[in-house]
């Protein structure tokens, strides 16, 4: 068949004179093909995270909790790893073919135990085991051994861009974990007559040498380090060396807003050409000035003057300008609301330039966080329509600037799904909640609280069944206001309007809940008193309302009579609170469900409770409503009556 089509196709082509060329070969990158499968594929928004799918049972809900079991399984790694270095011997027997050196972790070098030599100390500094580095370095020189300037020289730069100190956390790339997750603390300073200064007295004077040791005194600022660095500019100037951009762009982020002027006039005058990050030390210095007024003009020159020079802002860029005019303020200090439509209008302007763009590039690590200050904007100014633009720029394909997973854009969906919560349809914030919690946003308080209150008002059982079930995986019933907030969600159900099977559910749910507020309080022996979160009275009304609207009858008042043991109420074995009340309000509806089943003796049972924890109140109404609604005997209404005249 294939033969025949082919002399067929042959023949058309002799005699019809038709050209045939055979095309060229399209060179392709050997990613291309993944890309092009990259490109049809979606995210699933049913999923977790896929740090978190290894075991369904185990998919945590909250940050801290993601945070725990993303370092759990990190560490763990860590561990192994540090016991195939101390212990090699141990896996001398694998024959895995081929050999994987990631599972044959050889021990750091030990500075003070390896040999002195120049190999050693070059394994040091490409490995960027910075004060090991030293240590070797100290160790030959005072062996008096000679090194290469050119190891001198790479070790200088090593020692100023850390500071003669070790890698920080944040730029340990093989643990994203410990980089993401922890922080350095408070900024480091310049270590004085450090071996960063001794390595730059000794090595050749040259504008790579001055330029680096300007940044990093500038990058690890003190009032000292930069009054240096700004007499070592001048020094290099003098010499008629011609210092690097970063030089320039380190010096402008730590000086005054007075001094830019001076200091770009001297970057050209030494024909420096700025770059973006230039402009954007600029900004920083910015920030350092008072008033709003002043701020603004001052962004609209630096703006202005990147747009004579044809240099495109970057997200960074923007994220500055936005975070000066808008900063963290205290709830004393409120912002104008013309400074925030200025703000406003600005975030606009950046949005359709982002819009209309073709791609929307990565250049620095901060670029991500102009996400977080343009949401900040637009949250503040209560703008859905800002809200919604900025979300579907964040999550459009042409974005390849992506905040860090569990940390910065769990932050980002967070805020945009509580602002939403007050903003959406009930039927959308449904789709939306679902889509975002645990696998991007963990729970939370202020957001459970939110949605606590639109269930309320807005009866929903599929969404409030899974804030419920979001909440006890969060561990919200060991704490009061919370596991209240749970009860209250349920409370407000209406069981008469449910399907059957959304009855049964509603069942099932309360008693699951009822049942672990109870097992909380019965944690009573001594290795588990800890763990114990005892009653509280209004806690076993809710409770109590709880199962009777589950038609859990019996199991109700029965919890309900705990209020009247003083075993469950005082002693080692107490479940519940000796303090604190029942509202009027909890109690009058368990006074009136009784009422309504004819059940005089757990009517009663409400006006003793009553009597307790509202004294105030009449009970002589109360009685009454027993007697005309229930059948009682005449010695059952005397006893009533008699309770009521020795309360009173």
């Amino acid at each position: 068949m294939k033969r025949t089509l082919v002399s067929l196709a042959e023949t058309t082509v002799k005699k019809q004179n038709l050209p045939f060329t055979i095309p060229n070969v399209i060179k392709r990158e050997p990613t291309d093909l993944l890309k092009a499968l990259n490109s049809t594929v979606g995210t699933d928004k049913t999923a977790p995270h896929f740090a978190f799918i290894d075991d369904p049972t185990t998919i945590p809900t909250t940050a801290n909790q993601k945070r725990m079991y993303f370092l759990a399984k990190e560490l763990g790694k860590r561990a192994a790893r540090q016991l195939a270095a101390e212990w090699p011997t141990l896996f001398m027997f694998d024959r895995d073919y081929p050999r994987l050196p990631a599972f044959r972790p050889e021990k750091p070098l030990d500075p003070l135990e390896v040999e002195p030599t120049e190999e050693n100390l070059r394994k040091l500094v490409d490995t960027k085991d910075v004060e090991a580095a030293v240590r070797l370095f100290e160790r030959i020189q005072s062996g008096g051994k000679d090194i290469s300037k050119s190891l001198q020289l790479d070790l200088f730069h090593l020692l100023a861009y850390y500071n003669s100190r070790d890698v920080p956390l944040t730029e340990i790339e093989e643990w994203p974990g410990v980089r993401n997750f922890f922080e350095d603390g408070a900024d480091q300073k310049w270590v004085e007559a450090g071996m960063a200064d001794l390595l730059f007295e000794s090595l050749e004077k040259t504008a790579d040498t001055y330029s680096t040791m300007i940044a990093a005194l500038c990058k690890f600022p003190t009032e000292t380090s930069v009054i240096r660095a700004k007499a070592l500019l001048k020094e290099m100037i003098s010499s008629k060396l011609k210092p690097h951009e970063e030089a320039f762009n380190y010096l402008i982020s730590v000086s005054n807003p007075e001094e830019i002027v001076e200091l770009l006039k001297e970057m050209n005058k030494s024909k420096v050409s700025p770059s973006v990050r230039t402009f954007n030390s600029c900004l920083k210095a910015v920030s350092k000035l008072e008033g709003f007024q002043s701020q603004y003009k001052q962004i609209r020159l630096i703006l202005g003057e990147m747009k004579k020079l044809n240099i495109e802002p970057t997200l960074t860029t923007y994220s500055h300008v936005l975070e000066i005019l808008l900063p963290s303020r205290n709830k004393s200090e409120q912002v104008t609301a013309d400074e925030l439509q200025v703000t406003v209008n600005i975030l606009n302007e950046i949005l359709i330039r982002l819009e209309m763009g073709p791609h929307v590039e990565p250049v620095d690590w901060t670029d991500q966080y102009f996400f977080l200050n343009a949401l900040k904007v637009a949250t503040e100014a209560r703008n859905p329509d800002l809200v919604d633009r900025l979300e579907k720029l964040y999550s459009n394909r042409k974005n390849t600037v992506a905040m860090t997973a569990l940390t910065t854009e769990s932050v980002f969906y967070s805020r945009y799904l509580v602002f939403k919560a007050s903003h959406l349809d009930i039927d959308e914030l449904e789709k939306l909640y679902k889509e975002l919690v645990p696998r991007v946003v963990g729970t939370t308080r202020q957001l459970t609280l939110l949605l606590a209150e639109r269930l309320t008002k807005e009866l929903r059982w599929s969404f409030t069944k899974r804030v419920i079930g979001d909440s006890v995986a969060s561990r919200y019933l060991v704490n009061a206001r919370m596991a209240s907030t749970v009860r209250s969600m349920l409370l407000a159900q209406d069981p008469l309007r449910m399907t059957l099977d959304e009855k049964e559910d509603y069942q099932a749910e309360v008693t699951r809940i009822v049942d672990a507020c109870v097992e909380f309080a019965n944690f009573t022996d001594p290795y588990l008193k800890k763990l114990q979160v005892k009653l509280h009275p209004q806690a076993v009304g809710e409770c109590a309302l709880l199962l009777i609207k589950a038609d859990r009858y019996d199991k109700a008042w029965e919890l309900l009579k705990l209020l009247l043991d003083d075993d469950a109420k005082k002693g080692e074995k107490a479940i519940i609170e000796n303090a604190g009340y029942i509202g009027h309000g909890v109690l009058i509806q368990l006074f009136e469900h009784a009422l309504e089943k004819g059940d005089w003796y757990n009517a009663s049972l409400c006006v003793h409770l009553v009597s307790i924890y509202q004294p105030k109140a009449n009970l002589e109404e109360l009685i009454s409503k027993v007697e005309a609604r229930c059948t009682l005997t005449a010695l059952q209404k005397r006893m009533l009556r008699n309770f009521v005249k020795l309360r009173q």
